[in-house]
């Protein structure tokens, strides 16, 4: 179908122990991240990846599957190390922020999002989940009856502007690279908008 313009979220989630765990249901999100991963190389697709402490397990199926034109696509939530965060981009990813870059603990994550070359960035909300700071209620205030805020599209600019005050660059160029870097990542989507 010409109008399917990538296959994701698609990955492996190691957060969860259950699933990180070597066994019946590793094994079988791990069968199903590489016969995705054929599918999209069969259709010349892009891949939205999910990474949830996977990125080298993620990283190895990339390399074993790449298509002769290489990969595109966007590593969707990226919290790994610089050197996952390069090993990602030599492939042809672009890394994904969102609102965990807001926090002011993140520091690893603010470190990757001031320093990483701009062109390797996109921005997402990941709505409704992943708040940025300012929507955050603590397990406490839940308990306490608080409702927890969920994020939306429209947190975007201001995950915007805490990226762009990272990297000391104005609000607007940020928006312009990581629009370009998202058409660059997922063409399909961009032909849509634009």
């Amino acid at each position: 179908d010409p109008r399917l313009v990538a296959v994701g979220e698609i990955g492996l989630d190691y957060f969860v122990p259950e699933l990180a765990a070597p066994g019946p249901l590793r094994a079988r999100q791990e069968h199903f991240y590489r016969e995705q991963l054929k599918l999209a190389r069969r259709h010349g697709l892009p891949v939205i990846l999910h990474v949830r402490r996977s990125a080298d397990a993620l990283l190895r199926g990339l390399r074993e599957l790449a298509p002769a034109q290489g990969w595109r696509g966007i590593a969707h939530a990226f919290n790994g190390s610089t050197q996952q965060a390069q090993a990602f981009i030599d492939l042809g990813f672009k890394l994904g922020f969102g609102g965990a870059v807001t926090f002011e603990r993140a520091l690893q994550l603010r470190r990757l999002a001031a320093d990483l070359p701009l062109e390797a960035l996109v921005l997402e909300t990941d709505a409704p989940d992943i708040p940025p700071q300012r929507l955050y209620v603590t397990a406490e205030q839940r308990a306490a009856g608080q409702a927890r805020q969920p994020n939306e599209p429209a947190e975007l600019p201001g995950i915007g502007a805490v990226v762009a005050g990272l990297r000391g660059i104005s609000v607007a160029g940020l928006a312009a690279a990581t629009v370009r870097n998202a058409g660059q990542a997922l063409p399909g989507v961009m032909e849509g908008i634009f």
